[in-house]
């Protein structure tokens, strides 16, 4: 009974407020079933609304969208291999150094030796620089990388995913040996 009473309830308020939209209202609204298209006459020649609007909203859009685009900076980075792996020239703090491009590292490490660091274990935020590229506080750990760069002795790290990340896009030319690195 008390589904009747609310129900009965329900209809009395609608009748006492009959500007305001009520949950039943909104959805019989979006099951009723579609209007014919609207139609106008323009220049003597029926025209849907709809798709007038369709065809002057493109130009419109195009117009628009130049204005609001947002220009992306591409920096393009010179590599060499080594035994098959991606080896860049950069410079850490002004110090120039060999990173290995490891996209399986989850984070960017340097060499405790090459960063001058004594400790076996330490977080760094350095200034990386590679060609047109510099990224400043970039974070960075210095560890002990001699077992692991023990075949590729000109290689000072690995730039590992976090690096990787702060990009758009990363793209490896082999045949031209550069880096894109888009923004």
């Amino acid at each position: 009974m008390s589904g009747v009473k609310r129900t009965a309830y329900h209809r009395e308020w609608c009748r006492k407020h009959p500007g305001y939209k009520t949950a039943d209202s909104r959805l019989r609204a979006l099951f009723r079933p579609a209007k014919r298209p609207f139609f106008r006459e323009i220049l003597g020649v029926k025209v849907r609304v709809n798709l007038l609007a369709w065809f002057l909203g493109i130009p419109l859009a195009l117009f628009c969208l130049p204005a609001h685009a947002q220009e992306r900076k591409a920096f393009t980075v010179p590599f060499h291999d080594v035994k098959s792996l991606i080896v860049l020239d950069a410079q850490v703090n002004g110090k120039k150094v060999a990173l290995v491009l490891d996209t399986g590292a989850m984070q960017t490490q340097l060499d405790r030796k090459a960063a001058g660091q004594s400790a076996t274990y330490s977080i760094l935020y350095v200034d990386l620089q590679m060609g047109n590229y510099r990224a400043r506080s970039f974070r960075i750990l210095a560890t002990d990388l001699q077992r692991i760069l023990r075949d590729i002795p000109t290689a000072d790290g690995i730039l590992g995913q976090d690096w990787l990340r702060s990009f758009r896009a990363v793209r490896i030319d082999y045949k031209a040996h550069t880096v894109t690195l888009e923004d």
